[in-house]
């Protein structure tokens, strides 16, 4: 995980400590979230579970409950500590933590699995700043999208090496067909692009921007459609497009690369100050 400030996991605390994020398939390849090492302990002994939602305030997880288990956390008033274990991109150690909590209501998944149960938690404690930067990034790339949504980024040397796109191999798909092209600049919510060749066609129909990240270890595929076309002043063999991504479909790396840009770029009123002083 990046660097963060007190500062800033203060922030996310404040601003979306009730925010309920669920563990969808994408968010666990994501953020790490490793089932395999998730359970929650009781006085008693501990039971594996599935996390399927969490806030900084509470879960919400999928576990088999027996009779005997209802009554050994009847008896404990329903107090446990809920375990995560994330694995980290950034070494070979996972990131593991308890957190304390209550079970405070149950209710049944399927009739046909009558022991299977979600379980809702309340959190006791302020979480460990794990959860917070690591739910806090998710929820704030998401709400910054949709604040931010038409804040271009304009694609320089500068620029792109944070972002870290491979600009030589970045593809505009049409019809399944790749087409070499130059990224202009990108936003959460679309991107402008030169491509080569006849593209009046392209206007209207889907598409899906391919850009290699990561010293090319990963891939954003970025649906939308084209929805304009200009010529290049000068050049009648070049044109330039602007795309609108796909309300669903982009990708949670693609919105939290973006917004880690956006929070470390200074704003115009910052640099004039640093400049007059």
């Amino acid at each position: 995980m990046s660097i963060i400030t007190s500062q800033q996991l203060n922030k996310y605390y404040t601003s979306y400590k009730s925010v309920d994020v669920t563990f969808t398939k994408e968010l666990i390849n994501t953020t790490g979230l490793d089932g395999r090492q998730t359970f929650f302990k009781f006085k008693q002994g501990q039971k594996p579970c599935i996390i399927y939602s969490t806030s900084m305030t509470g879960a919400k997880i999928i576990a088999s409950f027996d009779d005997n288990l209802f009554n050994t956390l009847r008896n404990e008033n329903n107090v446990m500590s809920l375990r995560f274990a994330f694995q980290s991109k950034e070494s070979s150690d996972p990131i593991l933590f308890f957190i304390q909590g209550r079970i405070t209501g149950f209710s049944p998944i399927n009739k046909s699995k009558p022991d299977l149960f979600f379980a809702t938690i309340d959190y006791t404690n302020r979480p460990p700043d794990d959860l917070i930067q690591i739910i806090g990034s998710i929820v704030d790339a998401a709400t910054n999208s949709k604040a931010r949504a038409e804040e271009r980024i304009l694609i320089n040397e500068e620029n792109n090496r944070k972002l870290t796109f491979n600009l030589k191999t970045t593809v505009l798909l049409v019809d399944n067909l790749p087409r070499k092209c130059l990224l202009r600049d990108v936003s959460f919510s679309g991107a402008k692009l030169i491509l080569m060749g006849n593209a009046k066609f392209i206007v209207n129909k889907p598409v899906v921007l391919r850009i290699e990240y990561d010293n090319g270890r990963k891939i954003f595929n970025l649906p939308g459609m084209c929805l304009r076309h200009e010529e290049v002043e000068g050049r009648k063999d070049l044109a330039a497009l602007g795309l609108k991504f796909a309300d669903q479909g982009i990708p949670i790396e693609y919105r939290l690369l973006i917004n880690e840009f956006f929070k470390q770029r200074k704003t115009p009123k910052v640099e004039k100050m640093e400049k007059d002083n």
